[in-house]
């Protein structure tokens, strides 16, 4: 049998999307699934951060599986709108030229979404090579840039959900990473035995992961955020908080990423004088984890919109394997999992005052963190196993 996935981030692309790809691919790899993996060239965020890599050359854990580079003229995700789009329109247009010069016929096509242009590649390929189609839904797109009234016009909206309608209909089955989603989706009128819900997670091997190097400190509390510094995040709440909290010494604010919003904290930071947060930037996938390993509290937040009630924010496994408590600034299915799992302290976004309680609650209180890591760890290994959780996907190939 021969796959294709096709997903515009991939390694050694950073973020949710290029790892959520990166553990399918592993996975059906091991399964020994003749697999073949239809990409862009590394540009999230920037080109210059994969510069010194030689990203053209396999993974040592992927080398049974094709690459396909799709040739990109831009050089990073820009914040211009025009730009983004044409880099979504690049990938799409050269990616149904290069899949069409390879030799192979595909029998089963995943396509990850968003961007939806993606799924553009996956519905003509279903349709050149009789194939089945599976769809990947991370995110609920077009609702969610038009929530966040990144588009506005309806002239470029109308169309998108027009081709959200062909893309539900067109998949075979629709994997989905969050059971937020279900609802929303039978609300558009998919059957609702056409969806599969396979979360990220972490793989068993990563449980052990943390050991005697990765001892914390008592004495100072870190906060940390690691991901995207995004306009969906808001993360101009975690220096509000800072700013609230300046007077506790004994509390630090760590922020690991980058995103188009940046700018805007650095500004916000240096407006304050706050010295008691610190931006690492981008770092290494190992990196991050040995400094998330070294705090004691990780950081969601969510802007208060509607379809942001559906997701679960892909960090929060990697917290939890570090076993932070988390601290949450959200609302919805996510919130709702974090109480209800008891494995974290839940806040509505932007609620300055309430995460800034809930962050002086953890600190003073150790036993307390030790309850939530205990109630994590038994989540992770019940719930969220990616060794497990792959069955559903093998099952459908």
């Amino acid at each position: 049998m021969n796959v294709l996935l096709v997903t515009q981030h991939f390694p050694p692309e950073i973020g949710a999307a290029s790892n959520r790809m990166n553990n399918i691919a592993y996975y059906l790899n091991e399964e020994n699934i003749n697999l073949t993996v239809l990409t862009s060239e590394p540009t999230y965020p920037n080109r210059d951060l994969y510069k010194n890599i030689s990203w053209n050359k396999k993974d040592n854990n992927l080398e049974n599986i094709e690459i396909l580079r799709v040739q990109s003229f831009y050089n990073d995700y820009s914040s211009n709108k025009v730009k983004r789009i044409g880099l979504y329109l690049n990938f799409m247009i050269r990616g149904i030229l290069d899949a069409l010069k390879n030799k192979k016929k595909f029998d089963r096509i995943i396509v990850t979404s968003p961007p939806i242009f993606a799924v553009v590649i996956g519905v003509i390929l279903k349709k050149r090579y009789k194939a089945k189609l599976i769809l990947d839904i991370r995110d609920l797109w077009p609702d969610s840039v038009k929530e966040l009234k990144l588009f506005k016009n309806e002239m470029i909206l109308k169309p998108a959900y027009i081709f959200e309608d062909i893309m539900y209909r067109k998949a075979d089955k629709i994997i989905i990473n969050s059971k937020g989603f279900i609802e929303p989706l039978k609300s558009k009128g998919l059957d609702e035995n056409k969806i599969i819900y396979i979360p990220n997670g972490i793989m068993k091997q990563e449980l052990n992961k943390i050991n005697n190097d990765f001892k914390k400190k008592n004495d100072i509390i870190e906060i940390v955020y690691a991901g995207t510094i995004g306009y969906a995040q808001g993360i101009d709440s975690l220096i509000e908080i800072a700013k609230n909290l300046r007077s506790h010494t004994n509390i630090r604010f760590k922020i690991i990423g980058t995103g188009v919003e940046l700018e805007k904290i650095r500004d916000l930071i240096k407006s304050y004088n706050l010295n008691n947060i610190e931006l690492l930037g981008v770092v290494s996938k190992d990196k991050v984890f040995r400094e998330l390993s070294k705090c004691h509290i990780g950081f969601i937040h969510l802007k208060d919109i509607e379809v942001f009630k559906t997701v679960i924010p892909s960090k929060i496994f990697e917290y939890m394997l570090a076993k932070l408590p988390i601290l949450a600034g959200v609302k919805g299915y996510i919130a709702s999992m974090i109480y209800e799992k008891n494995i974290g302290l839940v806040s509505e976004p932007y609620d300055i005052k309430s995460m800034s309680e809930n962050i002086l609650k953890l600190a003073n209180n150790e036993e307390l963190r030790k309850k939530i890591i205990d109630n994590q760890s038994r989540l992770l290994k019940q719930e969220f196993i990616w060794d497990e959780n792959i069955k559903k996907l093998i099952d459908l190939l």
